[in-house]
């Protein structure tokens, strides 16, 4: 563990050091006479964050209903609130463990937890997927075109996917690798199709928030919104998938200065990608400050 702890750490510097020298060499390209602060659009940015945060309290209550467990949105705001900040921790588990010890001082069986989270990841991965095949083209580039046979295939394996036998087997396939213990249950296609829907719009809440945050200083047209959306919901799972990282630290803000460089200067990308992860770290820490006190009812 503390092998892999410094592995973090030397990939984790390096790859802010790669940023840096990338901001570095870019810096006289950034034209700051167009640079102009907006608080307005800032605060709409930190409005639709805390929306998609919310959204994402209210689409694990459903899927725990669905899972034949229900929480009411209320501790469900203040599990996820309190326990977010658990991802930055090395080893990407401290945020399910705290997930499922704080929902069991409710009543919920600590494996259904752990199911409504791998059906979480499941389902994001799926919609930043759906997504970026959507908006594509423009995130990654002008000079690529979305093949239409991947384009049909990534649908078909969707269809595939979305079969109740297909897609419950698949969620205890992942509990198995994770050595937890499996659980019957049964997701009809339309419950698959609300909580997939919940995720477009989670992504969508973020996207906007991302898109905000940059016009706070930057005159970003709004027309880039479906750009935006797509380019964090890669960037995320991008993210998600350093399993080196906490939290994805350093790979998702790589991610998003790389994507951003085909609509904003390549230093005004960094930057937003930099601000980007400041900006939800201040966010995620202010939902949790606003639960705080109720820590010790899950204790």
């Amino acid at each position: 563990m503390r092998t892999r702890t410094i592995i973090a750490w030397i990939v984790g510097i390096a790859i802010f050091v790669w940023i840096g020298r990338a901001l570095y060499l870019n810096w006289h390209k950034i034209s700051f006479e167009e640079l102009e602060f907006n608080y307005v659009f800032l605060i709409l940015s930190a409005l639709f964050h805390i929306c998609g945060f919310i959204l994402m309290s209210i689409t694990w209550k459903y899927t725990m209903l669905f899972l034949g467990q229900n929480i009411g949105f209320t501790h469900s705001l203040e599990i996820l609130s309190l326990t977010r900040l658990g991802r930055y921790l090395p080893g990407k588990v401290w945020f399910a463990m705290g997930r499922a010890y704080f929902a069991k001082a409710k009543g919920i069986p600590q494996r259904t937890v752990y199911v409504s989270i791998v059906l979480e990841v499941i389902l994001q991965f799926w919609a930043a997927i759906l997504l970026f095949f959507a908006t594509g083209a423009p995130a990654s580039g002008e000079g690529i075109d979305i093949n239409l046979y991947i384009l049909g295939a990534v649908l078909l394996v969707s269809l595939v996917l979305i079969h109740p036998a297909v897609f419950n087997r698949l969620v205890n396939v992942i509990l198995k690798r994770l050595k937890r213990q499996t659980i019957d249950f049964s997701l009809t296609i339309p419950k698959i199709l609300a909580l997939l829907v919940m995720f477009f719009l989670i992504f969508a809440f973020h996207g906007c928030g991302f898109l905000f945050l940059i016009r706070s200083f930057y005159p970003l047209a709004l027309a880039e919104f479906p750009v935006m959306v797509s380019i964090f919901a890669v960037a995320w799972v991008i993210g998600f998938m350093s399993f080196i990282t906490p939290a994805g630290l350093g790979v998702r803000e790589g991610a998003l200065s790389l994507l951003l460089t085909n609509h904003v200067p390549a230093g005004i990308g960094i930057i937003a990608a930099l601000l980007s992860r400041i900006w939800l770290t201040v966010i995620e820490v202010f939902l949790f400050l606003l639960f705080v006190r109720k820590l010790k009812g899950y204790l």
